[in-house]
């Protein structure tokens, strides 16, 4: 029969290990400046184009809390993009968040032109 070997009296519990710390969200960045040079705001439009794109393989991949981050993003920089509004209001629908979905619907189909 295995011997049990009882702890000392002045045995304490160790403590017990710290959470693993998750990375805080990045802040978003807001609207560009209005007097930004030209290269300034090429790469500011290249940024949105890239949230827009990862906004619609999310979308693909019905990943739709994704995607509406990177639409908003996107949104931040270009305020005026359509197709990014109307990506955001597809993945608000999935999301069951109709005011947002209602507004970029109405701002999109606003700034949509007819050729």
């Amino acid at each position: 029969e295995p011997k049990i070997q009882e702890l000392p009296d002045d045995y304490e519990e160790p403590p017990p290990e710290p959470e693993e710390e998750q990375e805080p969200e990045p802040e978003p960045a807001g609207p560009p400046p209005e007097n930004l040079t030209p290269e300034i705001q090429e790469l500011c439009e290249a940024f949105a184009a890239c949230h827009a794109n990862r906004a619609a393989c999310h979308l693909k991949q019905q990943q739709y809390q994704d995607a509406e981050k990177d639409c908003t993003v996107a949104l931040e920089r270009k305020p005026d993009y359509v197709k990014v509004r109307m990506r955001r209001a597809e993945a608000c629908e999935h999301l069951a968040n109709a005011a947002i979905a209602a507004n970029d619907s109405l701002e999109s189909s606003g700034k949509l032109q007819i050729a």
